[in-house]
């Protein structure tokens, strides 16, 4: 993924997306066996329902599924 994918999917600068692009590449070089067995991942949205934020806090036209007020979470174990 370039850099400015990267910058456009996390609205980060490019600047900061360039230098995480160069980590990661940087770590998928290093010979690591850190996953080398099974391992599972799941993904989540982290942001609570729109009926339970105030007023002045909800989104316009939004009936909760609306996942731009949501963080998305990773795991992988």
């Amino acid at each position: 993924m370039s850099a400015k994918e990267l910058e456009r999917q996390l609205g980060v600068t490019y600047k900061c997306a360039y230098r995480i692009a160069k980590q990661i590449r940087k770590l998928f070089d290093e010979n690591v066996s850190i996953l080398t067995d099974i391992v599972e991942t799941d993904e989540t949205y982290i942001g609570g329902k729109e009926a339970n934020k105030h007023k002045n806090k909800k989104t316009p036209n939004n009936q909760d599924r609306l996942l731009k007020t949501k963080s998305s979470v990773l795991r992988a174990v």
